[in-house]
């Protein structure tokens, strides 16, 4: 229960009990473009391969500093185009060539694409997105690709992006207000930048962590716990941004049979709302039918409904999307 790469393979899934699970991005993704009214989907990593994503389709992977280069060494590129186009009797051999012709024709493709876009909050400018690696730069890419979306031609997008280190053990204190105002930082100037385009309404930022931390203190930090708090922003949500809190406080932190709030006797605290509460109401407000709820959340019918959030729960109804820039 309390180790990071269990529990980030399970936060990724939102599929508890299957063994080789896909993602919950990737069946997402897989059913708002098989659905009723079928959406042209774009999946892009600035993370490297990422379990999420796992489905039908094959994410983009997009380097937080470079984007997209077409080749590490363009000198080879002819060799790669007289490899790639060489005939074989072997199925095998000429499976492999339209694999790679095809891979290098779509890296130059957007690498094209993306040179076109332009951001307000210029790289490295005061206020500005941060060059280099890291979460600034790699929100600078998803406010890259979201710009030129017109020219990609696409319906819905899913992003994903990540930032470590916050396995507090020690100095908690110190680290965690750090690590709040480098985020809190990259992500200000993301939403400034989707606001000046007029995309922030279309925009959903969900938060994700494999678990929460201990309430109670080791000596000098918290150690692995369950339950926590995660955020979702975006232009549409309910109120003023958002503002409102779903979940469960505990009323008391005493442990008893009708207070089951602790484990090991270490302040870990149980989790009041599912995973599946939180991705039923961003995926029917990105379009997932519902006849496909039960294939994106195998698991939700487990939950009594009231632990299950609603797209009108969440969101405020959605404006009339301002036009997409001409290609």
């Amino acid at each position: 229960l309390f180790a990071h790469n269990k529990q980030k393979h399970e936060a990724h899934a939102v599929h508890a009990g299957e063994l080789f699970p896909k993602g919950v991005l990737g069946r997402i993704a897989d059913a708002l473009a098989s659905g009723e009214r079928p959406f042209k989907v774009g999946s892009y990593s600035i993370s490297g391969n990422q379990p999420i994503f796992d489905g039908n389709q094959v994410p983009t992977a997009i380097s937080e500093r470079h984007g997209v280069a077409p080749l590490a060494f363009p000198a080879l590129a002819p060799s790669f185009a007289a490899l790639s186009s060489a005939q074989s009797a072997s199925y095998f051999a000429h499976t492999h060539n339209g694999v790679v012709a095809k891979a290098l024709a779509d890296v130059r493709s957007l690498a094209d694409t993306l040179s076109r876009a332009t951001l307000n909050k210029t790289v490295d400018s005061d206020g500005g997105f941060e060059s280099g690696k890291g979460l600034s730069a790699a929100l600078a890419q998803v406010a890259r690709l979201i710009d030129v979306r017109a020219h990609l031609e696409s319906e819905r997008d899913v992003f994903y992006v990540s930032t470590g280190g916050w396995d507090h053990h020690g100095e908690v204190l110190e680290a965690m207000t750090t690590k709040l105002e480098y985020v809190n930082a990259a992500v200000r100037t993301f939403v400034e930048e989707m606001k000046a385009k007029g995309t922030w309404e279309q925009v959903t930022i969900v938060t994700l962590s494999e678990f929460g931390r201990s309430l109670t203190h080791n000596g000098r930090g918290t150690d692995h716990g369950w339950a926590g708090n995660q955020m979702l922003l975006g232009g549409s949500l309910r109120g003023a941004g958002g503002g409102k809190v779903h979940g469960r406080y505990p009323q008391s932190l005493k442990n008893t049979d009708s207070n089951p709030v602790r484990l090991k006797k270490r302040g870990r605290l149980i989790p009041t709302t599912p995973w599946e509460g939180i991705w039923q109401g961003v995926a029917q407000w990105m379009g997932v039918d519902e006849a496909q709820l039960d294939e994106v959340l195998p698991n939700r019918r487990n939950f009594d409904p009231s632990l299950l959030l609603t797209a009108d729960e969440l969101f405020s109804p959605m404006p009339p999307a301002p036009p997409a820039p001409p290609p």
